[in-house]
């Protein structure tokens, strides 16, 4: 059903206006699915990596070298994700987490008090407000 209605509105509107309307919904629903969450975003120290390769081990070694310095830490790769040292396999077989999963972790983030949390990310997610 999405897919037809996104085919329609491709044939019916010019490019640019396509793109437009993209950016302002993506932004909308990750402005909304964000307030459904409490805003969990909001006062926590997020360190983003993106990149062409390395993205899972920069992150690792970032985890480590802050949690050797004493800080609390929330990590979310495509290999793991942890929590306060609680590490388990990511199991969402996806590069980037749907919005609603990287938000609820945020907020499990925001909960427990983390001093910093460390995302792998892609450069695509980025643009796209993911």
């Amino acid at each position: 059903m999405k897919e037809k209605l996104v085919s329609a509105v491709r044939k019916a509107l010019p490019g640019g206006a396509v793109h437009s309307l993209e950016d302002t919904y993506r932004k909308a629903r990750v402005h909304l699915l964000s307030a459904r969450y409490g805003h969990p975003g909001k006062k926590l120290r997020i360190i983003a990596v993106t990149g062409t390769n390395g993205k899972t081990t920069t992150c690792v070694y970032l985890n480590e070298i802050l949690k050797a310095s004493g800080a609390t830490t929330a990590l979310f790769t495509t290999a793991v994700i942890e929590l306060k040292g609680q590490r388990r396999l990511n199991e969402l077989n996806r590069t980037v987490a749907l919005t609603k999963e990287m938000l609820a972790f945020l907020a499990d983030a925001k909960r427990e008090k983390v001093d910093y949390v460390i995302l792998e990310t892609t450069s695509h997610a980025l643009d796209q407000h993911k």
